[in-house]
């Protein structure tokens, strides 16, 4: 079997795999959306707000999917809840607030009888990592533990709003996904792993 020929064909499979995998964001990357696809941990994003909203989900899914934890829903509704009494209102409060289906929590969360692409509870969770810019500092004490990976994704963060593109991450590298789909790229990319 010619070696070009195998190579040629693992792109190919390798490349309909991809096709399938983000099928659920092409409409948004149609659109001119933001999204980020977990099985392939594809970032996309189109202004500074959607990126950090974007990471968050990414910081989200690292964790295990943290804004699931009835820990981390207590957490959110207690510090919404003192706000409004004690306090006035911030961006994060409110956008805990703002989440339709926040107060109603389910670790499995449906949306009309069909899975939901995320939860609110995800949601809140990317919005207010978006809220603070990525500095964890800005989170409210109560909320902070849920967001320390101990990581920095300024980097992520220029280069999506440098790029304007999507970005895979495989094993802590950024690739550009469309650099890698239209130059072939993908079995070197795959390789190095």
């Amino acid at each position: 079997m010619n070696t070009k020929w195998f190579f040629r064909l693992m792109n190919t499979i390798v490349f309909i795999i991809l096709l399938f995998t983000m099928l659920p964001g092409i409409q948004v990357f149609i659109q001119g959306g933001s999204f980020y696809n977990e099985t392939l941990s594809i970032v996309r994003c189109k202004d500074e707000f959607w990126c950090w909203h974007e990471i968050g989900h990414l910081i989200d899914d690292e964790m295990g999917w943290i804004s699931m934890s009835p820990d981390f829903g207590k957490a959110t509704l207690t510090y919404a809840i003192y706000k409004i009494k004690y306090e006035e209102l911030d961006d994060i409060s409110r956008s805990i607030l703002s989440t339709q289906g926040v107060f109603v929590y389910s670790s499995s969360y449906k949306a009309f009888g069909w899975e939901s692409g995320s939860s609110p509870q995800q949601e809140v969770y990317a919005n207010i990592y978006a809220n603070v810019k990525g500095d964890i500092n800005k989170i409210p004490e109560i909320l902070r533990p849920f967001y320390d990976t101990g990581k920095d994704y300024d980097s992520l963060f220029s280069h999506l709003m440098k790029n304007q593109s999507e970005i895979i991450l495989l094993d802590g590298t950024m690739y550009d996904i469309i650099k890698v789909l239209s130059q072939g790229l993908i079995s070197q990319v795959l390789h190095g792993l």
